[in-house]
């Protein structure tokens, strides 16, 4: 999908999804699979994200390379580069740039994933209401998360288009990092911003609640694990916003990178130390289906300061809701039929 025309075959298949009864005779919504991509295409997915998931070695490098090009060829090109990717790095993050949303190489990744979307039979969402959707598992990186973007607004999903993700504040402390999340539609996770967000009109937002603390959960394949018996913040902004929960499960996320780190120390710097590393042993992701499950809206009472029973009340429906969820929808993914979803 190129801009924000809706033209992409992906989007076909999303509006073309089946409707099917769940292991309880609930109804919900399962999007078709994608059709398979291309070689090239393949081969673009693997570049790119190897270049974006190795950018902590790649970018100081090729950094390096333009500098040295700029002072010992004296190259006119590469001063042209240096000058204006310092200049590009003062320049303020911007907004959500729906064309960058959309941009076809998300649609190349989720290809590449398989990708496939699950909901309640739409519309499932009040497009006057506003909605938190609290999303699982966070893993080494939140690539479902950051692949189900482009979905918001489209027809076929019943997924809001004011819909921003907030993630750590500290990636808007990094050049060009903040620019890109900026125009994919993220925003700080500053609870003052985000309940902004939830005052304008439809606006909505998506949390990772699990943190750092959820990157050290990956790698089992026996089960799923989720860091959320402690995370009750999101809870509590929900409620003050008077928002509905939405539970999301990105099943497979789990499976793409291994992480080996210092879990105390990263919690202790607020950032996370480590190596991770995914196919032939680079930072590339293994490829491994993605299906992204969500499930249906949590009515919530607004309260400007909601007691902390009434956060734990709301926050154990939410835990069952997620357990649900996942045990209604794991049969998606070949293999997974007996898996179990621990929450810690």
């Amino acid at each position: 999908m190129t801009g924000i025309a809706y033209t992409s075959t992906d989007a076909a298949a999303l509006w073309s999804a089946e409707v099917v009864k769940g292991p309880n005779g609930e109804k919900f919504v399962v999007s078709e699979k994608p059709r398979p991509n291309s070689a090239l295409e393949d081969a673009a997915a693997e570049l790119s994200m190897l270049l974006w998931f190795g950018a902590v070695c790649t970018l100081p490098l090729l950094f390096l390379f333009i500098v040295y090009t700029a002072v010992a060829w004296a190259s006119k090109t590469a001063i042209t580069v240096l000058l204006g990717g310092v200049c590009f790095c003062f320049l303020p993050p911007g907004n959500l740039w729906q064309a960058y949303r959309r941009f076809e190489l998300w649609w190349i990744w989720r290809r590449y994933f398989g990708c496939r979307l699950v909901t309640p039979p739409k519309p499932f969402l009040d497009p006057t209401k506003h909605y938190v959707f609290g999303e699982f598992p966070h893993a080494v990186y939140p690539l479902g998360s950051w692949l189900g973007l482009p979905l918001c607004g489209l027809p076929g999903t019943g997924l809001p288009e004011n819909l921003r993700g907030g993630i750590a504040t500290v990636m808007f402390q990094l050049p060009v990092v903040r620019h890109n999340y900026a125009w994919a539609g993220c925003m700080p996770a500053d609870l003052k911003l985000m309940l902004q967000q939830l005052r304008t009109p439809g606006g909505c937002v998506s949390v990772m609640p699990e943190g750092i603390a959820g990157i050290f959960l990956t790698g089992d394949p026996a089960k799923e694990s989720i860091f959320l018996s402690k995370r009750k913040g999101f809870v509590r902004m929900a409620i003050q916003a008077g928002a509905d929960l939405v539970p999301v499960y990105h099943a497979g996320v789990s499976q793409l990178l291994t992480f080996w780190g210092n879990e105390r120390l990263s919690r202790r710097c607020r950032v996370t130390i480590g190596v991770f590393w995914g196919k032939w042993g680079l930072p590339l992701p293994r490829k491994h289906s993605i299906v992204t499950f969500v499930g249906k809206p949590i009515p919530v009472a607004q309260c400007n300061k909601p007691s902390d029973e009434e956060v734990d009340r709301v926050h154990a429906l939410f835990t069952r809701e997620i357990m649900a969820l996942f045990d209604a929808h794991k049969h998606l993914l070949p293999g997974w039929e007996a898996k179990k979803l621990h929450v810690v």
